[in-house]
């Protein structure tokens, strides 16, 4: 036995060692019957009872319904700017795709993805274009939903991860990009899986959960640069957890968790590397000059905050209603530690790009905040379970913030200032009145992907 361990004749030293043992466990573990007593070993509390019948029947009527509120309108609007260039890149050659992206703003994992699935559903303006090239970014977003039941069951139990689900299901900001052919839901689930792993890996030390760290960290990073900031806030939180384990564990095992650690970071790097000069040239020369100008700090965070309870199509001010939930957040009984996860990668990120936006270079657009807050529906779902025990309050208050979802959906759906220019239009216009000899004069940069992206490049001219 260690050094200082009582005798085991002696009932009441070795009841008192183990309660010390006990205590000396990583403060984000709760030991479950028949665990040892051991670090890096125990099941959170709260995710090792099963679901009842009806709780199945919420999860799965949760999924349908967020499956189908994604589906509804799917590219019934025409692609916009952003958009357009996304298609124009998946329909180029893979060498080619990858120089363009050499020279641009964004890596080229989403574009070689979308350049699969376009050379297998051959989309066209006759054939679905703007619903058919949607679908990776609807599948990305529907991989969001059962992300957030496994990590609300695992850190705050079935109740928070149904209410989290159907949040999710709900939740306009998530909404939008999945429904936009855009990068953004497929690296908010890339980040996801990553802060999963991260936690898996707090509690039983497997080794598989680095490689799955490793291999989803880089893929994020070659889908979009911004994922950076979510492993950076996942970092921080790896680092503030293995610093703040008892002193009753040993500096070399907190160092070798460490090591472990740090190690699946140099596999982030490794994996990322054969893109990482491209990305330096980028960062320190950037091949598009700031768009955007001064930013107003106070501005970005009210957007953001209330993009976090009703997106980008808000019917009213919601930013006040969202300091209100973030208030009844505080008071939950969860973990402190459970707490750390969810806080930690949501508004690390952003802070750090207001930061940087302020003091260094503008690097701020609420669209990028998406992919940290693609967690925020277990954010309300912890706030409103404040609630819980008064069951009719609760029911109340989950059904207010469904509602007041869905009327911001209607906004994203229906609101004339919501809506995309219609270059789909105007192709049509200019295809149908084409003659042969005709030329089609572009007079701006950001116009002709969306004429090539329709497939109409021999009329076009430059």
């Amino acid at each position: 036995m260690p050094k200082g361990t009582p005798e085991a004749g002696d009932r009441k030293q070795v009841c008192r060692y183990a309660s010390l043992q006990v205590t000396s466990l990583p403060f984000w573990t709760v030991a479950a019957p028949g665990d040892s007593i051991g670090p890096m070993k125990k099941r959170t509390q709260f995710a090792t009872a099963m679901p009842s019948p009806i709780y199945r029947i919420l999860l799965w009527s949760g999924l349908l319904v967020g499956f189908g509120v994604r589906l509804f309108r799917l590219g019934a609007e025409s692609l916009w700017y952003d958009e357009t260039v996304s298609v124009y890149l998946a329909q180029q050659s893979v060498p080619a795709l990858i120089a363009h992206t050499a020279r641009d703003i964004h890596p080229p994992g989403y574009y070689l993805l979308l350049h699969l699935w376009q050379a297998v559903t051959q989309p066209t303006l006759q054939h679905g274009l703007e619903f058919l090239y949607a679908w990776p970014s609807l599948a990305a977003g529907m991989v969001l939903l059962p992300l957030l039941y496994a990590l609300g069951r695992r850190w705050f139990g079935v109740r928070v991860a149904l209410a989290a689900l159907w949040i999710g299901a709900l939740h306009p900001f998530s909404v939008w990009y999945s429904q936009e052919v855009r990068m953004y839901t497929v690296g908010a689930a890339l980040c996801l899986v990553c802060l999963w792993a991260a936690h898996r890996w707090t509690e039983d030390g497997s080794t598989r959960q680095l490689v799955v760290y490793a291999v989803t960290g880089a893929a994020a990073l070659y889908t979009l640069y911004y994922a950076a900031f979510a492993l950076l806030a996942i970092n921080l939180i790896i680092v503030v957890l293995i610093f703040q384990e008892s002193s009753e564990l040993s500096g070399r095992w907190r160092g070798r968790r460490l090591l472990h650690w740090v190690t699946a970071q140099v596999g982030v790097l490794v994996l990322w590397s054969p893109w990482l000069p491209n990305a330096w040239r980028q960062v320190t020369d950037p091949p598009v000059p700031p768009w955007r100008g001064e930013l107003d700090i106070l501005s970005a965070l009210r957007e953001s905050l209330s993009a976090l309870l009703v997106g980008q199509s808000p019917p009213f001010d919601a930013f006040v209603l969202v300091i209100a939930l973030f208030v009844l957040f505080g008071f939950t009984r969860k973990t402190v530690a459970s707490r750390l996860w969810v806080y930690a990668y949501v508004f690390v990120p952003l802070a750090v790009i207001l930061s940087l936006s302020a003091l260094v270079t503008p690097l701020y657009h609420v669209r990028y905040f998406f992919v940290y807050a693609a967690a925020a529906p277990l954010l309300l779902a912890v706030a409103l379970d404040v609630l819980a025990r008064w069951r009719y309050v609760y029911a109340l208050g989950i059904g207010a913030l469904l509602a007041l979802s869905a009327w911001s959906l209607v906004e994203f759906w229906e609101n004339p200032l919501s809506r995309a220019d219609d270059h789909r239009a105007a192709v049509q216009i200019l295809t149908t009145g084409w003659r042969p000899g005709d030329a089609i004069l572009v007079n701006a940069g950001w116009i002709y992907p969306c004429w090539l992206s329709t497939g109409r490049r021999r009329q076009a001219g430059r």
